[in-house]
C-alpha cells in the first residue's frame, strides 16, 4: 500500500509544473555534469603518455605516423633500413612541410573514428605528394586518395593506417 501511494506521489509531482521544472533541471545538470567528466577524462588522456609523464611534440607524432606506413612514402619501393627510412621522412617533411596534420581537438574530417580510438591514440593525417598538390593549388576532391590517417600511440608505441578513413577502405 505504501508503495502505491509513493508512485501517486511522484506520478502527481513530476506532472506538476513545479515537478516537471525540477526534474528538466535535474536532467540538465546531470547532461553537464557528465559531460564535463567525459571532457576531463578524453583531454586528460588524448596524447599523455603516462608512462614518460608527458605529451610528445607534433613532430614526433609525424614521424613514428610516417615511419609506420613508410610505403605510402616509397610505393613500389620496399625500404627496410632503418637509416634511410629517417633520410626519406626527413627529406619528405622538408620539401612539404604541410603534408601533415596532428588532431589534438575533434575534427568532422575524424567522423569515422570511434571514441574509443580517439582518446587512446593520436591521429595524424598524411598526405602523398598528389594530394599535396591538388591541396595546394586549391582544387576540390571528391575523393582523395592521396590523404591517409594514421594513428599513433600516445608514446610513440607504434603506428597503423585507419581503414575505415581511407577512401574505399
Amino acid at each position: 500500500m505504501s508503495t502505491e501511494r509513493g508512485k501517486q506521489k511522484w506520478r502527481d509531482f513530476s506532472h506538476s509544473v513545479d515537478g516537471k521544472k525540477r526534474v528538466a533541471l535535474v536532467s540538465v545538470a546531470v547532461f553537464f555534469a557528465v559531460a564535463i567528466l567525459l571532457h576531463l577524462f578524453i583531454s586528460s588522456t588524448h596524447g599523455y603518455c603516462e608512462k614518460e609523464g608527458k605529451y610528445h611534440t607534433d613532430e614526433e607524432y609525424i614521424r613514428v605516423a610516417l615511419k609506420g606506413n613508410i610505403r605510402l612514402l616509397t610505393y613500389p619501393n620496399e625500404v627496410k633500413d632503418p637509416a634511410k627510412i629517417d633520410k626519406i621522412i626527413t627529406n619528405f617533411l622538408s620539401k612539404n612541410p604541410d603534408c601533415c596534420k596532428v588532431f589534438w581537438e575533434w575534427d568532422d574530417e575524424l567522423r569515422g573514428v570511434s571514441w574509443l580510438t580517439w582518446s587512446s591514440m593520436i591521429i595524424v593525417r598524411i598526405r602523398n605528394e598528389k594530394s599535396l598538390n591538388a591541396h595546394r593549388h586549391g582544387e576540390k576532391i571528391v575523393i582523395d586518395d592521396g590523404a591517409y590517417y594514421a594513428t599513433v600511440d600516445n608514446c610513440l608505441g607504434g603506428s597503423k593506417v585507419i581503414n575505415e578513413l581511407i577512401p574505399g577502405g
